[in-house]
């Protein structure tokens, strides 16, 4: 399959699998209801993680999706759903991703202490995007520029094609006003996909590149993640308690939807462009 087939193919998959993701999400009741922290007007059914899961399931076997890549993708999707569904706590939430990221790492051929360091730094980078998803269209916005990249290098076979598409095909119905979010399940899903991608691209090419590569894909969200905990350290406010103290809440305010995801997803371009340049 080439390249152009399976994007296509992704992005009407994924856009099929976002619109069923809606009506079971509804049928079910499963919904993000509005809240203090959470201004959207109206109900939402908080699916669409799975609806990017079933496109990657779906067609990754047929482009040379790792086993184990994908299996650690069900497991973090399904961390996200059991919190979206059950609620976790943040210390259960977080171990709970540990195995999910140590089954993904096992595709690549790593020593023990640089594998233990991978999940590591994949668990805080995992949280890190899983606090964006607090804007329409914003999560899958921020995770598209990077995956670009990522799928014209062929990160994955090409998992990165078919995840760009899967994103693609989500954010028809994203887009504000949001028909449908990715839920806790599919922020850690996204996040997965752009911590495991990297270490299959260049795994094998020394901690120190891959390092600059994920801190220049994850640009906006650790960007967000440092302001995010810089406030509430300065605020005296639990540091792991969800809040409306974010650096795309605070640009909101400030310039409205439209500027706030032009800065945000400008930001994420950026920075694949920049890790475009470090492993040129």
């Amino acid at each position: 399959m080439t390249s152009e087939i399976a994007f296509a193919l992704a992005v009407v998959v994924g856009a099929a699998f976002t619109w069923a993701a809606i009506v079971v999400g509804r049928r079910l009741t499963l919904l993000d209801r509005p809240g203090e922290i959470k201004p959207h007007a109206r109900a939402t059914p908080y699916t669409g993680g799975a609806a990017i899961l079933g496109t990657l399931l779906a067609i990754g076997p047929f482009v040379g999706g790792n086993v184990a890549v994908l299996v650690g993708a069900a497991l973090c999707w399904l961390v996200g759903a059991v919190d979206d569904v059950r609620g976790l706590s943040p210390v259960t939430k977080l171990a709970a991703q540990v195995p999910a990221l140590f089954v993904g790492s096992f595709a690549v051929e790593l020593d023990p202490m640089t594998r233990t360091i991978a999940v590591t730094l994949g668990l805080i980078l995992l949280n890190a995007f899983n606090v964006v998803d607090g804007l329409d269209g914003l999560a899958a916005g921020v995770a598209a520029g990077p995956l670009v990249l990522l799928a014209l290098v062929g990160a994955g076979g090409l998992i990165a094609v078919v995840a760009l598409g899967a994103v693609l095909g989500f954010m028809l119905f994203n887009l504000a006003p949001a028909r449908v979010f990715l839920g806790d399940q599919g922020s850690l899903l996204l996040g997965y996909v752009l911590w495991i991608l990297p270490l299959l691209w260049l795994g094998t090419e020394g901690s120190f590149r891959v390092g600059s590569l994920w801190v220049l894909l994850w640009l906006f969200p650790i960007a967000n993640l440092i302001f995010v905990l810089l406030i509430r350290a300065s605020a005296r406010r639990p540091l792991l308690r969800g809040d409306r103290s974010h650096l795309y809440d605070a640009l909101h305010r400030r310039y409205g939807l439209r500027s706030t995801l032009a800065l945000c997803w400008g930001v994420s371009i950026l920075g694949a462009v920049g890790a475009a340049a470090v492993v040129s």
